[in-house]
C-alpha cells in the first residue's frame, strides 16, 4: 500500500505535464453528518414503600442499548488516501457544562484516494496506481463508516443527576496522507440524549 502511495504522488508531476490529472498535495475528506445523533434510554424502576411490611421503598435502575453515532468518510475528487489514525475532543458539554476533555482516541482507519480506475471498482486494489492505471479518472472515493458509542457513558450521568441528559460534542479527526502529511478534520453538532423514564413496579 505505501508503494501506491508513493506512486501516486511521484507520478503527479508527470500527468500535470502532460494535461491530465494533478494530484491535489493534501487530503480533500468530506465527512457525512446525518447519522450523528445518538440515544439511550435509561428506566428508573420505583417499587414503592409497603407500608404493611415497613419495607422501605426501592429504587433500580435498567439502561436500554445504547446508539451509536455513524461517521461516513469520503475523498472528494482528487484528494489522496490516507488514514486516519485518532480522534480527540475538542468540545464536550453535558446539560450545557463542559466536561473534562478525553484523551486522545487511537484509531487505524484507511480511506482511499478520489479517484478511480477499472481496477479500483473490481475490487483488485484498495487505491488506484497512476503509474499502472491508464483509466484512472478523479472521483469520490470509496465511503468508509465507523461508530462510535457516545450514550453508554450518559447513563451513568442520569443516574447520578436523576435527570435526562443532552450532550454536545464537537470531534477533530486526525490523520496522515499518502505524501505523510498531517491533516485534521472537525465535526460539529454532534448530538447524545440519554432519555430518563420513570416506572412504578
Amino acid at each position: 500500500m505505501l508503494r501506491s502511495f508513493l506512486l501516486l504522488t511521484g507520478a503527479a508531476a508527470l500527468l500535470t505535464a502532460c494535461g491530465t490529472i494533478t494530484l491535489k498535495p493534501a487530503v480533500n475528506l468530506g465527512v457525512n453528518t446525518q447519522d450523528l445523533n445518538s440515544t439511550v434510554t435509561v428506566t428508573k424502576l420505583i417499587t414503592p414503600a409497603d407500608p404493611a411490611t415497613g419495607a422501605p421503598q426501592q429504587v433500580s435502575w435498567d439502561v436500554g442499548d445504547a446508539g451509536t453515532a455513524t461517521f461516513t468518510f469520503t475523498s472528494k475528487p482528487g484528494g489522496q488516501a490516507g488514514y486516519i489514525t485518532g480522534y480527540r475532543y475538542k468540545t464536550d458539554t453535558v446539560n450545557g457544562v463542559d466536561r473534562v476533555v478525553a484523551p486522545v482516541q487511537g484509531l487505524n482507519l484507511y480511506f482511499s484516494s478520489g479517484y478511480t480506475c477499472t481496477r479500483l471498482r473490481t475490487g483488485t486494489v484498495q487505491t488506484c496506481d497512476l503509474l499502472a492505471d491508464s483509466d484512472i479518472q478523479a472521483a469520490n472515493g470509496t465511503p468508509i463508516t465507523m461508530n462510535i458509542d457516545l450514550a453508554s457513558a450518559m447513563a451513568d450521568v442520569v443516574m447520578s443527576t436523576d435527570a435526562t441528559v443532552d450532550r454536545r460534542t464537537t470531534l477533530v479527526f486526525t490523520g496522515v496522507s499518502a505524501s505523510n502529511e498531517a491533516f485534521e478534520v472537525e465535526v460539529a453538532g454532534i448530538r447524545t440524549r440519554a432519555q430518563k423514564i420513570e416506572r412504578y413496579q
